[in-house]
């Protein structure tokens, strides 16, 4: 497949307004008033980020679903998205970018975006993803990982650890899962939800690299502590059944990471807003701990004594046992 011919078969249908129909070397946004810009990017490399074996189009989905996680936990709505793309000759076939495409355009109709350009090239050494997704928040308004205060409430969204065990079951091909396994390959973040939360929550990181990891990375831009009691953190049934199965990853859901959930502090005043916009929405969340004096976070057990863990979660550059 020759790289113009996969643009204008594939991605060219994908394009919206400001992409000129992905024939330039530019794509042309009109600014908005009244609104900051937000910009987040992510790289997704084969056998880091996803499985050799993974179908291009759970790839796809994966990779514009990561990038619009970052830009959603901020408040923003998605508006569309830039995608860079290396590929081995020996996989880019018309197989291989039709299914890469309707992953795209899969993930693009969830998350109410679209493509704006890119560029593709060939690789030496496996597939490499590079997404930039841009998206809006009212002036002023974005949710920052920094602004959270001594006393405000810890919730997280959704389900923690189902990807992580969804990737153990993928690499160890264990049957029985399958809900595991799509929390894995096809994340799907709160979209609708951070964005009505814009002037209620306090300080936000989405879950990508385990729950301690990035309950860490807001207690240290915010120069607070944060306490989990774990026995609240939700775990959904598969999950439940999974490690009563394999019990010996029970500390996996709290540092596994690849989420993409939210983990967001709202002051005490505003925890019934945050209530009444997730029954509203119909979205999952969870009160989950507390933000405290120090700048540390600690994971409370059932027998009121902090979790030890050998790591905290997915860090590049160091050898983990998280799975990624």
């Amino acid at each position: 497949m020759r790289e113009f011919e996969a643009i204008a078969k594939y991605f060219k249908p994908l394009s919206g307004q400001g992409s000129l129909g992905l024939l330039d070397d530019a794509a042309v946004l009109e600014a908005r008033p009244g609104f900051d810009t937000i910009i987040t990017t992510d790289v997704l490399v084969e056998n880091i980020h996803f499985l050799s074996s993974a179908r291009a189009a759970d790839t796809a989905f994966k990779a514009l679903a990561v990038n619009v996680s970052d830009c959603i936990a901020k408040g923003a709505k998605p508006h569309g998205y830039f995608v860079g793309l290396s590929v081995p000759a020996s996989k880019a076939t018309d197989t291989w970018f039709a299914s890469f495409a309707e992953g795209l355009k899969s993930a693009q109709t969830q998350f109410e975006c679209v493509l704006f350009g890119g560029d593709t090239t060939s690789s030496q050494a496996g597939v490499t993803i590079c997404i930039t997704v841009m998206g809006y928040v009212p002036e002023g308004c974005m949710i920052k990982r920094s602004d959270a205060r001594v006393g405000d409430s810890v919730y997280v969204t959704g389900y923690i650890g189902d990807a992580a065990l969804g990737l153990i079951c993928e690499k160890e091909h264990l049957e029985g899962y399958d809900a595991l396994r799509r929390a894995y390959l096809r994340p799907s973040p709160p979209i609708h939800l951070m964005q009505s939360l814009v002037s209620i929550a306090s300080a936000s990181a989405d879950i990508s690299d385990g729950l301690v990891a990035d309950a860490k990375h807001v207690a240290t831009a915010s120069g607070v502590g944060i306490r989990v009691n774990g026995a609240y953190v939700p775990l959904s049934s598969s999950a439940y059944r999974f490690l009563s199965d394999h019990p010996e990853h029970s500390g996996l859901p709290f540092i596994g990471g690849d989420d993409y959930q939210t983990l967001f502090t709202v002051s005490t005043d505003n925890e019934h807003k945050v209530t009444e916009l997730a029954a509203h929405l119909n979205h999952k969340v969870t009160k989950i701990g507390v933000c405290t004096e120090g700048a540390d976070v600690e994971v409370i057990g059932a027998n009121g004594q902090p979790i030890a863990f050998t790591q905290s979660g997915y860090e590049h550059f160091r050898e983990t046992s998280d799975g990624r």
